[in-house]
């Protein structure tokens, strides 16, 4: 499903700038997201961002459109974690598209990718690559590891 949605996503990217080019969901997913199976117990209530979060949060969720990558970006803000790129694109020598990660930090070389295609592109380029869904598993753990000195 998702990888569906990356393909349909990318094209819409192309297709963006012509007239009339709409992107148009029912919205009546019932799945849940990787996170939310972690974090919220049936009993937990979804922690809204107080007055003095971090306004960088939310831009950066409005540029995300899958529900895994938002969720994590949930995580990260409600955490205080080193803010992300968003959408980076890998280049070659040309300036061509070789390959696109959901979120980076470049100062670490480390790309969290939606679809699993990406990550030997970034790899063979030196950077640490893992899939959004991965870093859900335990976003700790992937803190600890990848982002903590």
């Amino acid at each position: 499903m998702i990888k569906a949605w990356t393909g349909v996503l990318r094209q819409y990217n192309l297709f963006q700038f012509l007239d009339y080019s709409y992107l148009v969901t029912d919205g009546s997913s019932e799945e849940e997201t990787q996170l939310e199976k972690i974090l919220l117990s049936p009993t937990a209530e979804p922690e809204t961002p107080d007055r003095h979060s971090n306004p960088i949060w939310q831009e950066i969720k409005e540029l995300v459109f899958d529900e895994d990558a938002i969720a994590l970006i949930d995580y990260m803000a409600a955490h205080n974690w080193q803010v992300p790129e968003i959408g980076y694109e890998l280049t070659d020598n040309t300036d061509t598209v070789m390959a696109e990660a959901e979120l980076v930090w470049s100062n670490r070389n480390l790309a969290l990718v939606i679809d699993k295609s990406e990550i030997e592109i970034f790899t063979n380029n030196g950077w640490t690559t893992l899939t959004v869904v991965e870093a859900l598993k335990d976003p700790e753990a992937f803190k600890h590891k990848y982002l903590v000195n």
